[in-house]
């Protein structure tokens, strides 16, 4: 069975209300832990002051089109985090059922890359030629739809990442789409004509906001010419074509560590307990956990069993368990610099 981390995140460009809206309905729908990440395409509208004020990874630069934007949320997802199953919505699609997930991970389990399907396709351009769109029995279909897309860190690794040769917006995702079905992912291949390949679709879970798009119809020609003249190269891309793009995508990312929190935004909390060491460290919980800091120990942690006692003592009934090892999930480990807190380790840089 392959290992199940999760990381979500969302491509947008001058949509900040349906940015808005597609975070809130990810946070509240989603079941299982995840990571996060808002990659933003150089936004001149309210979306970087919205996005610095809501206290959600983001990772922005200049504005370098669909291709540019999605190869840093994967980046991100993929190589920071090091995430196996990677959900990129754009910023107008969002799940409108809660535990949406769930099939998205099974499906791209299954195949290592798959599409979502809205209902409007289905109403107005319905070419499925067979399935329910279902993680079992996905909907199969020639079209192309980048609504939300999901990827394997495992197919990755032999596919690699959009082509950044794509100038602003139309056919990056179709093309990155037929690398997966040439690489035996995520549909039924056309071995010689890959544009002919069949795609594997869900539905259900997920909806779409209207919205206005940013291409136009000159770059969309463009871009067909720049996808018939690259479409038999090898099939991984990195998310560069020279040195200089990859030493200015390499600045993005160092700008984000400087800028965001390395906590997971998925965890929201109303205090943290100080268990007892220096000063310092005390200073630096602080300066990241934004909440009421409670100080239950003074000095240097007291022996296991003094701090059992003062946590039954304190806290009765928080906890129901009578193994002292129950509040691990709590517990700072003093050589190490880590908390350690629903069972995930948190460090601190």
């Amino acid at each position: 069975m392959s290992e199940t981390k999760l990381g979500i995140g969302i491509i947008t460009y001058n949509r900040v209300e349906s940015l808005t809206k597609t975070i809130n309905e990810i946070f509240k729908n989603t079941s299982c832990p995840f990571d996060f990440i808002v990659a933003d395409d150089g936004s001149t509208d309210e979306t970087l002051e919205y996005l610095a004020n809501s206290e959600v990874n983001y990772i922005s630069g200049k504005n370098k089109g669909i291709s540019w934007n999605r190869n840093r949320a994967i980046w991100h997802l993929k190589n920071e985090r090091k995430c196996q199953q990677i959900i990129i919505f754009e910023d107008d699609c969002f799940p409108n059922a809660f535990g949406w997930e769930q099939e998205w991970i099974s499906a791209i389990n299954m195949y290592g890359h798959i599409n979502y399907m809205p209902d409007v396709t289905l109403e107005l351009d319905n070419d499925v030629s067979s399935g329910e769109g279902t993680a079992a029995n996905p909907f199969i279909a020639p079209m192309h739809q980048a609504f939300c897309v999901g990827y394997h860190a495992n197919a990755l690794d032999y596919v690699g990442y959009l082509d950044t040769r794509f100038v602003k917006y139309g056919e990056e995702h179709v093309e990155h789409t037929h690398r997966f079905l040439r690489a035996g992912y995520g549909g039924l291949l056309q071995k010689h004509t890959p544009e002919r390949g069949q795609l594997y679709f869900l539905k259900g879970g997920l909806d779409v906001t209207p919205s206005t798009s940013h291409g136009n119809h000159d770059i969309a020609m463009l871009n067909q010419r720049i996808h018939e003249s690259i479409k038999y190269d090898q099939i991984y891309r990195s998310p560069w074509t020279s040195d200089d793009e990859m030493f200015e995508f390499r600045s993005e990312i160092d700008r984000y560590h400087q800028t965001n929190s390395v906590i997971d935004q998925k965890k929201r909390y109303d205090c943290v307990v100080y268990l007892g060491s220096d000063k310092t460290y005390l200073e630096s919980i602080k300066n990241i956990a934004n909440c009421e800091i409670i100080e239950l120990l003074q000095g240097i942690i007291v022996p296991n069993a003094n701090l059992e006692r003062s946590i039954r003592s304190e806290f009765a009934g928080f906890f129901q368990s009578d193994c002292p090892y129950s509040y691990h999930d709590a517990i700072r480990c003093r050589d190490t610099l880590c908390i350690y807190t629903d069972f995930k380790k948190i460090e601190f840089r």
